[in-house]
């Protein structure tokens, strides 16, 4: 029971977002611009990208990821780069920041875990007093 409860802890602290539920400008803009590039958009890859990355805005998990979103967004809107390229970017955002938080993999959370945690603990309590 005190293994689980443990694990359950480790987990929990893992899983838990950043933010208080409340979004700032950046990830409104951030996630709009994702929106409507997901509506426009036919590409599945893209969708999915963007999906992940709206996902990630909603938990906070990263503070410098509405930054990125919003660079490409700025560099669209001046024509200084193509939509495709844009795309592009967008996918690869969605692979970098989806694969460091890879917490819906149950194996990926399982390899960054320490070996003693995934083991069954020998529990051993003692103390030593001198009067």
């Amino acid at each position: 029971m005190a293994v689980q409860v443990f694990e359950d802890e480790m987990l929990l602290q893992r899983t838990e977002t950043i933010s208080d539920g409340t979004a700032d400008g950046l990830t409104n803009r951030s996630k709009k611009f994702l929106r409507e590039e997901r509506a426009a958009s036919t590409d599945e890859k893209l969708r999915q990208a963007c999906d992940r990355l709206i996902d990630l805005l909603d938990r906070g998990t990263y503070t410098n990821l509405p930054a990125e979103i919003n660079k490409i967004r700025l560099k669209l809107d001046k024509n200084q780069l193509s939509e495709a390229k844009a795309h592009h970017l967008l996918i690869s955002l969605a692979v970098k920041f989806a694969s460091m938080s890879s917490e819906d993999d149950t194996e990926a959370l399982e390899s960054e875990m320490p070996v003693e945690i995934l083991d069954e603990p020998d529990i051993i309590i003692s103390e030593t007093f001198t009067a």
